[in-house]
């Protein structure tokens, strides 16, 4: 029973395993931008027939079925995935095995794993190579596929015939060709191309070819050198007469020497084999006279090598004949033809990346454009007016800049384009319209400012306040008043509230029996101030009085309150921002205002 518990399990494993055993050890290698809860599959580079091949391929499984949903649209987004297998791989060249740093992955701890292919490919090719995942999505399993090119080149010619330039692009192709077999205008020589396609040339150098359409084209070539070669292709003795075995037929092997003497050629034994008997040679020739020695192997009984015979030839011999020895030479007249093929690919421009946006108008300085990618999860970067804005790699981007955003995706072919632009403008903020009060009169303090595009409305708890448009208003009511500025331009605006206690004594903002804040010597020095500012006066009374420094958004930075005659205060503004302030004085319900700069 153990036993076949176990021969179960092997069965099972190596069902699991097939096809990818034999190319252990990839490296994970992940952009750190790379979100958390995606589909990403890297990029395999390209082969050569007859060349080993080692390559890694990483990946990133999702957490979630959203990224799946992006790019099978029969699958539901936002559903929990709990484990994904890797269920097999298809439409690998021929030759080529993968194996995986593990098949199985519980994404809710491990999400990242890496394969590495390997092998000898037999045949050139566009393979694409199909990876089917099996995710368990609650208790259901679902089973989808992702397809990644996988180029095979053809193997290279041992004569580097011809070369190519430009033959991988996008779209087109105008391809140029360099003949590397050049005559240099010498005769003999004749070319012939086949560009893949549709078109041929029999010049040495042909002119650049257009390939318009998509597609992966094989251009042939071939150049044939005809200056006169002749090969020694087939030797056939047919009649010898001088060795004899006891035993058995003669071993026959042979021997040819140059003109110069070497030894050029020596055959295996044809062994105890009845005449005629032939050696295939294939052995170039030159002028001049060459020697055939024709040899007995022997072994054993028979005793040392015999020498047959020893003929003398030229490349115009066909028959030689020599003390009874009879030898055929097969010296066909042969020119050089020498072959190459090589490929030109077109890879398809992808879709333009679509952009959608989202925001509330008006768009002011400070606020945020929300931009994103429909239509690609990788590949992306954000452009922002023509250049890449840096580390914007991810399908949303927040814009809070005025210009032109676009996105320039490039495919795994390595193919670019850029989508149409969205123009984002942010209109500028009016400043903030600080007023002060005084006798119920509420006046803009930088009412200089003010231009045909600035509109000014007043609110009194939040009411408007009809036809009240003038930087100044008459309070005649307490109450939280509120101060607008509207941008006609950009619809862009910016308002300051402060609280507001009328004097009953006052009349249409016209003292009537109330005296005015009297400071008597009042000095603030230095201003502009750069850390410690000194007020000092005297006054008449010995009411409480509140001294606030307020910036220019109305907000009170600081205040103090003292109700002695003589005021001698300093304060430590160090921390605060460098700009302008206001230093407000009030007693009871009179109030003075001062402008301080912090440098």
């Amino acid at each position: 029973m153990k036993k076949m518990i176990t021969l179960m399990f092997i069965c099972v494993t190596a069902q699991m395993l097939i096809a990818q055993v034999g190319c252990p050890g990839c490296q994970v290698v992940l952009s750190q931008n790379l979100a958390l809860d995606t589909i990403y599959i890297g990029g395999l580079p390209d082969g050569k027939a007859g060349e080993p091949y080692e390559a890694d391929l990483s990946f990133r499984m999702p957490k979630t079925t959203t990224p799946v949903a992006s790019v099978d649209s029969t699958v539901l987004g936002g559903l929990p995935i709990s484990r994904i297998t890797i269920s097999k791989v298809d439409g690998l060249p021929a030759g080529i095995a993968w194996e995986a740093s593990q098949l199985e992955f519980a994404v809710a701890n491990e999400t990242d794993g890496c394969a590495r292919f390997c092998g000898l490919p037999t045949a050139a090719g566009l393979y694409m190579v199909k990876i089917t995942l099996k995710a368990r999505i609650l208790i259901i399993e679902r089973e989808t596929s992702f397809e990644i090119p996988l180029y095979i080149a053809p193997p290279s010619d041992t004569m580097g015939a011809f070369s190519l330039e430009n033959n991988i692009a996008c779209g087109a192709a105008n391809v140029s060709f360099r003949n590397n077999v050049p005559s240099f205008d010498r005769e003999g020589y004749s070319y012939f191309w086949d560009f893949g396609n549709g078109k041929t040339s029999t010049e040495e150098n042909p002119a650049p070819q257009e390939y318009p359409e998509v597609g992966t084209y094989e251009v042939s070539y071939q150049a044939i050198v005809d200056t006169g070669s002749y090969v020694l292709r087939k030797v056939t003795i047919l009649s010898e007469p001088n060795c004899r075995d006891i035993l058995s037929l003669p071993d026959y092997f042979i021997e040819i020497y140059n003109p110069e003497g070497q030894l050029v050629l020596n055959t295996p034994d044809a062994r105890n084999r009845p005449l005629p008997v032939s050696f295939d040679v294939e052995l170039p020739l030159n002028e001049g006279e060459y020697t055939l020695v024709i040899i007995d192997d022997d072994t054993g009984i028979d005793g040392p090598d015999d020498l047959c015979g020893t003929l003398p030839f030229t490349l115009k011999d066909t028959l030689l004949e020599l003390n009874g020895i009879v030898v055929r030479l097969d010296i066909p007249y042969r020119p050089d033809t020498i072959t190459s093929v090589d490929t030109v690919r077109v890879f398809a421009f992808p879709d333009l990346p679509r952009i959608s946006k989202s925001f509330n108008e008006p768009l002011c300085t400070g606020d945020s454009v929300l931009l994103k990618v429909t239509n690609y999860e990788s590949g992306i970067q954000w452009l922002l007016n023509n250049t890449a804005i840096p580390n914007a790699n991810e399908p949303v981007f927040a814009a809070t800049s005025s210009g032109s955003y676009a996105i320039s995706y490039t495919s795994i072919g390595g193919c670019s384009v850029v989508s149409r632009p969205e123009v984002v403008n942010f209109g500028q903020i009016p400043f903030v319209p600080i007023f002060e009060e005084e006798n119920n009169l509420l006046s803009l303090l930088a009412d200089s400012l003010l231009n045909n595009s600035l509109q000014l409305s007043w609110l009194l708890d939040s009411t408007v306040l009809k036809n009240e448009n003038e930087p100044t208003l008459c309070a005649k009511t307490s109450g939280n008043y509120t101060l607008t500025l509207l941008d006609l331009k950009t619809k862009c605006k910016n308002s300051f509230t402060a609280e507001v206690t009328i004097n009953p004594d006052i009349v249409n903002c016209t003292i009537s029996n109330v005296n005015k804040l009297i400071l008597n010597d009042l000095r603030i020095f230095p201003n502009p101030v750069e850390n410690i500012l000194y007020l000092t006066f005297e006054r008449n009374s010995n009411e409480l009085i509140v001294v606030e420094l307020i910036d220019l958004l109305g907000r009170v930075q600081q205040q103090w309150r003292d109700n002695a005659t003589v005021i001698n205060m300093q304060f430590n503004i160090n921390d605060l921002p460098v700009g302008a302030y206001w230093l407000r004085i009030v007693e009871d319900k009179k109030m003075a205002t001062y402008k301080i700069v912090k440098q």
